[in-house]
């Protein structure tokens, strides 16, 4: 398969764009995806700081990369945090592909251990508090985020929510009755009663979009899954079923929350 727009070997076909892209165009077309993303919603000043949380995984490597490329072109600075939840195994691996994200893209790093900082660690919190461990794990990642990014006088922290990630997200607030699922997908909001205002890149950028350009671009992460994901939770069955209407109407998913965020 050749790329649609120079011919060289493509990495991807975007079957609702009917493209196929070489790594270049991917990143050309990804690029200008985020770009939307950030001038989308609140303002940012010229010089303004964007802090981007790098998980160790594939879509915050992916959003770390991107707006490296389009930092200089919008005239923003871009740092790095990282959360060391101290899961055994799993968190030492993306505490280096961290490190090593940071240092491909010349990126500063500021790093948090939860056990340092709070004096234990997401498991010992979820057993303390006697609640989900992905409850308690998404909660203290947003504090010490929100924490760092203030730490740092961010205007905004960028994380690496996808299109899957936003529009699955949406079908459970729809089915749980939540009031205020949308106002969360927004691409980014200002800073509102000292949370600093969150930036979303990969809003318009599918989760296998953002795996293939990880890969074409040989960016450091972890490959390996959560020991504690929860594959029966409602969001998982949410981005089945959203798969499952993108096989058979391509672009549905993108059609889906471009919709909901008019």
């Amino acid at each position: 398969m050749k790329c649609s727009r120079c011919g060289l070997k493509a990495v991807i076909y975007l079957r609702y764009a009917r493209l196929a892209l070489c790594h270049l165009h991917l990143e050309e077309y990804l690029a200008k995806r985020v770009v939307d993303a950030v001038k989308h919603g609140a303002p940012i000043g010229k010089d303004q700081l964007i802090v981007v949380a790098v998980s160790g995984g594939k879509d915050s490597a992916a959003a770390a990369s991107l707006l490296s490329l389009v930092k200089d072109q919008l005239r923003f600075k871009l740092a790095s945090v990282h959360i060391d939840l101290g899961i055994p195994g799993y968190s030492e691996e993306n505490r280096k592909t961290a490190l090593l994200l940071a240092e491909k893209l010349s990126l500063p790093l500021a790093v948090l251990d939860l056990k340092e900082v709070l004096g234990f660690n997401v498991v010992e919190a979820a057993r303390r508090a006697k609640r989900p461990i992905c409850s308690v794990c998404g909660l203290l990642k947003r504090y010490l985020l929100n924490l760092s990014a203030s730490l740092t006088g961010a205007t905004r922290l960028a994380t690496g929510h996808n299109l899957d990630d936003l529009a699955a997200y949406a079908v459970k607030g729809f089915l749980t009755h939540e009031e205020t699922p949308i106002s969360k997908l927004i691409g980014h909001t200002g800073t509102v009663d000292g949370l600093i205002g969150r930036l979303r890149p990969l809003i318009e950028v599918g989760e296998y979009e953002a795996l293939v350009y990880a890969l074409s671009s040989k960016l450091p992460f972890n490959h390996e899954e959560c020991p504690y994901v929860n594959r029966r939770g409602l969001e998982f069955r949410a981005k089945e079923f959203l798969a499952l209407l993108e096989e058979e109407r391509p672009g549905f998913k993108l059609a889906f929350l471009r919709g909901l965020l008019k």
